[in-house]
């Protein structure tokens, strides 16, 4: 088997790793290849409160911005509407070829009570964006949450940024 950095060709997978400093996280993986953390989210407060009654509760009439698919991927429609409308379509979803996917760019920044229940983590705390200038920055975080079934298009990051990517509840697959 030839393992390189976190990939392991033969298996196809990401490698899994906890305790990971700072240091070899730079040299093995940043920008190079994806790992996966695992004993970051469990110490975030969003881990342990966000669910879909947290939302409903506190921000369930905030307009999000939703993609409804029915069919086709690319003839998704973008909508903004309440956030109690997304939860009631994502409880509807079982067709494969039919779901919803809030992807809003401006939730966390419009409510900053929220992105602090993110937290603090060596992959978070350095932010190269903060060196832009301000009518350039871009956001640093963003909420997406998806279905059963939902998907996006591959696509790019803007400023072809390392992402990090926390799920904090049920799976998600990267190809």
């Amino acid at each position: 088997m030839l393992r390189h950095y976190g990939y392991s060709e033969s298996m196809g997978s990401v490698e899994k790793r906890s305790l990971l400093s700072l240091s070899e996280f730079r040299e093995l993986y940043d920008a190079k290849w994806p790992v996966i953390v695992t004993d970051i989210i469990p110490f975030w407060e969003a881990y342990r409160t966000w669910n879909k009654e947290f939302f409903l509760t506190h921000y369930g009439s905030q307009n999000v911005l939703m993609r409804t698919v029915k069919g086709r991927l690319n003839e998704s429609v973008a909508q903004v509407k309440p956030l109690s409308d997304f939860v009631r379509l994502l409880d509807q979803t079982t067709d494969p070829t039919s779901w919803v996917y809030l992807e809003d760019e401006l939730f966390l920044i419009q409510n900053p009570r929220l992105r602090a229940f993110v937290g603090s983590n060596y992959l978070l705390d350095e932010n190269m964006f903060s060196l832009f200038p301000p009518e350039i920055r871009p956001w640093d975080s963003m909420l997406l949450w998806g279905g059963q079934h939902s998907r996006s298009f591959l696509h790019m990051d803007p400023y072809n940024w390392t992402a990090v990517n926390a799920v904090l509840w049920g799976a998600k697959h990267w190809k």
